[in-house]
């Protein structure tokens, strides 16, 4: 299963709750690159540039609801993601991977050019659960364009 992407974070601490929905990309991006720091012969998802949100404290991070943190992603975090830094990967040899995942934008908008571009390839797309919806979404079927996955079921999706 594969990615390649950046994880770019707001250069600031988070002051307003509202501001944290705009994570939600770099969030889950982060969730998903961890499951590569526990098998990284099932995942490959890896970033090229990794500059998550910083966090000041845990218990003042005013996006813990929406954004949790475990020690996992903090770990990650904190390290620079050097668990999970990956090369710069040719759009070209993407079809060499059975499964490819398609995760949110570092921030907000459209991410459907490159969905076109997985589904052109051939192989099974897996979208991780969005906290949002695309114009395109009600036109897609969930077993046949795509398999919905978050942290917690990419493993038996893959499986």
């Amino acid at each position: 299963m594969f990615w390649r992407g950046k994880i770019r974070g707001r250069e600031a601490v988070i002051n307003k709750e509202r501001d944290c929905s705009r994570e939600a990309g770099n969030y889950a991006r982060l969730q998903a690159a961890s499951l590569t720091a526990h098998d990284s012969k099932k995942f490959d998802v890896r970033t090229n540039t990794c500059r998550p949100r910083p966090i000041r404290s845990l218990s003042q991070d005013l996006c813990r609801k929406l954004l949790p943190q475990n020690d996992d992603l903090a770990a990650i975090r904190d390290s620079g993601c050097k668990a999970v830094q990956g090369r710069f990967m040719n759009h070209g040899k993407f079809n060499t991977f059975q499964f490819l995942l398609d995760l949110p934008g570092s921030t907000t908008g459209s991410y459907s050019r490159n969905l076109n571009h997985l589904w052109f390839l051939g192989s099974v797309v897996l979208f991780w659960q969005a906290r949002f919806t695309e114009w395109y979404f009600p036109a897609l079927q969930e077993g046949a364009t795509h398999l919905t996955v978050d942290s917690s079921t990419l493993a038996d999706a893959v499986r």
